[in-house]
């Protein structure tokens, strides 16, 4: 029978200064999303922002995920968005 000592001791052993990077999926405001022209920030999908929330709304685009006050979308997801709309061309 094993105690919890030798379960510890049974995993790999690594140098105390390795670090351990994770993918990281960064998190995208409306403005990199869209863009902002009063800004001077161009977006992933151009378009305003009534027509993105009318995509939302109708579900063409994804809901936001609500970070405090803050609206936020996945690079991943809106990467993928583009990729589909870029093979239905």
């Amino acid at each position: 029978m094993r105690t919890d000592n030798q379960h510890v001791e049974s995993l790999p052993q690594f140098p105390s200064n390795t670090i351990f990077l994770q993918q990281v999926d960064p998190l995208l405001k409306l403005s990199d999303v869209i863009g902002d022209r009063k800004r001077g920030i161009a977006g992933l999908i151009p378009m305003s922002r009534a027509k993105w929330y009318l995509g939302i709304q109708k579900k063409i685009f994804p809901a936001p995920l609500h970070i405090g006050s803050g609206s936020f979308w996945r690079r991943s997801t809106i990467l993928a968005i583009i990729d589909r709309a870029e093979g239905e061309q």
